[in-house]
């Protein structure tokens, strides 16, 4: 499945909707893919959890191995300084819940 988005016309709001709506792993990590340059920490903040959450469901997801997830970590590391109070609770649960070492 392949989103039909291009990073120059997806509003900050829509991407957070997009990314908070995702019904899986799979379309999170399109977005990640597909419009990474725009991600803020509120971004990479509810996309982390979404993984989380969903991962935690579907539990047969290779994140490892996929370039995308290597992605959206680097995107962790690289907002990291703009993370808030509520932010990093957020993205520490969800490293926790996908055990991220």
């Amino acid at each position: 499945m392949t989103l039909l988005l291009g990073s120059a016309g997806i509003s900050n709001k829509q991407l957070t909707s997009r990314i908070s709506g995702a019904g899986s792993v799979e379309e999170i990590l399109e977005l990640v893919d597909e419009h990474h340059k725009p991600f803020d920490f509120i971004h990479v903040a509810t996309a982390v959890t979404r993984v989380a959450n969903l991962a935690k469901v579907t539990r047969d997801v290779p994140l490892a191995s996929d370039g995308r997830y290597t992605k959206l970590m680097g995107l962790v590391v690289q907002q990291l300084p703009r993370f808030k109070a509520g932010t990093v609770v957020n993205v520490f649960y969800g490293l926790a819940t996908l055990q991220v070492e």
